[in-house]
């Protein structure tokens, strides 16, 4: 059966199997009857695909994500190497970073 009439069709056939397993019968209808199918798809599947990488990532530190998601602020200052506190976090928690070069104590930078 051809719902759109282009590539989109063969890739519910070829992929209805993976779909089936992945959405509701409601959020595939979903697909199939709005016209902004295609970017609903797509963010519906980047969601899917984020949260199965940060369950899978092993280096992320609850104490510094729970701190980092309390809502009693939402400045935090996280004191650090930026390296290795950026791969403590969990993907895609910060907003906005503000870091200082490893010379903020140089007295004179010739």
């Amino acid at each position: 059966m051809s719902l759109f009439n282009n590539y989109f069709d063969n890739i519910f056939e070829t992929s209805d199997k993976n779909l089936t397993k992945l959405f509701s019968n409601s959020e595939l209808n979903l697909f199939k009857n709005n016209k902004d199918y295609i970017d609903f798809f797509i963010n519906e599947y980047c969601k899917i695909i984020k949260k199965k990488h940060q369950l899978e990532y092993k280096k992320s530190d609850k104490k510094l994500n729970n701190f980092i998601n309390e809502e009693s602020s939402n400045i935090k200052i996280i004191w650090g190497d930026c390296l290795k506190t950026l791969q403590m976090m969990d993907s895609e928690s910060i907003h906005l970073m503000v870091t200082s070069p490893p010379y903020y104590n140089e007295q004179n930078l010739h």
